[in-house]
This record gives C-alpha cells, structure tokens and sequence, in this order.
C-alpha cells in the first residue's frame, strides 16, 4: 500500500504535477499548465483525475472545489 501524502513536480516555468495520496489506494492527480496571453495576463488550463467516488454524480463537487481553489488567487 502506498502511504498517504503528496507528490509535487513542477516543470518550470509553467506546467506541474501534483499527486495527492490518501489512504486505501485512493488519489487524485492534478496537471496544470500556465501560459501567459501577454505581459500582464496569464491562463490556467488544468485536468484533474481521481480514482475516489468515481461517479458523476461527484464531479460538480470536485469540480467546485478545483475552481474555488483557483479562484483564490485571482482575488
């Protein structure tokens, strides 16, 4: 079994990789990707995988959370 925690790679200067490892098998892996639109603006593009809750049912709530994540930094 592989223990709980999290995994970080960044490819500067703008992708990453972040695989967070939680108990009994279950992860959720987060690529993203920056590129800047010009001097003073940049866009996030990012994926999100999980192998918890595996339904549709769930995805609204973590794509909730992704997004309110995100949006803390534009605040």
């Amino acid at each position: 079994m592989v223990p709980a925690g999290a995994l970080a790679t960044a490819v500067l200067p703008s992708n990453s990789f972040i695989e967070f490892r939680m108990p009994f098998g279950f992860k959720t892996v987060v690529f993203g990707c920056v590129m800047p639109v010009n001097q003073d603006n940049s866009v996030i593009r990012y994926c999100v995988m999980r192998n918890i809750m595996p339904f549709a049912w769930a995805d609204p709530f973590f794509q909730s959370t992704v997004s309110s994540i995100l949006q803390q930094d534009k605040d």
